[in-house]
């Protein structure tokens, strides 16, 4: 059996001879390459950088406000979705709310000037009537010759004079109203 044994161990190494490569001779003609390593960290860049361009909105919308006024906040910011109806900024409101009380003023200055055109004009009815009763009662005395002639020309020129500034008074109120 040694013999087979032997047989064997030479046929090993024969098979192991005839499959070994042979060392090319091109790896030897590679040359080394030079590697240097460095530690990562982080740091700011020293220069900003810059580019050109132009930016599109998918969707735009015409703001207007109803009133000029001069804006007292914005409440949103470029970018922010916003719906229908939501309050983007709030408006000084001081030189409105002085307006309107200026209004509110003429209002009642304008009602009570209408108040006393109205008194004025009852005052004046009041004066006619008086006046045309004093006519009346002279003219019938003056009849009866109980007054005298100057006393009926008194009662006749305030009978007149109540007469027009009545109806002065009764047309402006009707101009007025």
């Amino acid at each position: 059996m040694k013999l087979v044994e032997g047989v064997a161990v030479l046929l090993t190494v024969a098979f192991a001879a005839a499959c070994a490569a042979t060392p090319h001779p091109a790896a030897a003609e590679v040359s080394p390459i030079a590697v240097s390593t460095a530690r990562a960290e982080a740091s700011n860049l020293a220069a900003p950088f810059e580019a050109g361009g132009i930016t599109r909105a998918r969707a735009t919308a015409v703001i207007a406000s109803r009133m000029m006024a001069p804006i007292a906040q914005v409440l949103v910011r470029p970018g922010d979705h916003v719906r229908r109806g939501a309050v983007l900024a709030t408006l000084d409101g001081r030189e409105t709310q002085s307006n309107r009380a200026r209004a509110a003023a003429a209002l009642v200055s304008a009602t009570e000037t209408a108040r006393a055109a109205e008194a004025e004009t009852r005052a004046a009815e009041s004066n006619l009537v008086l006046a045309r009763a004093t006519h009346d009662r002279i003219s019938a005395l003056q009849a009866k010759r109980s007054a005298t002639t100057q006393e009926l020309d008194q009662a006749t020129a305030g009978l007149i004079t109540s007469t027009g500034i009545c109806a002065a008074k009764c047309s402006i109120r009707s101009g007025a109203g």
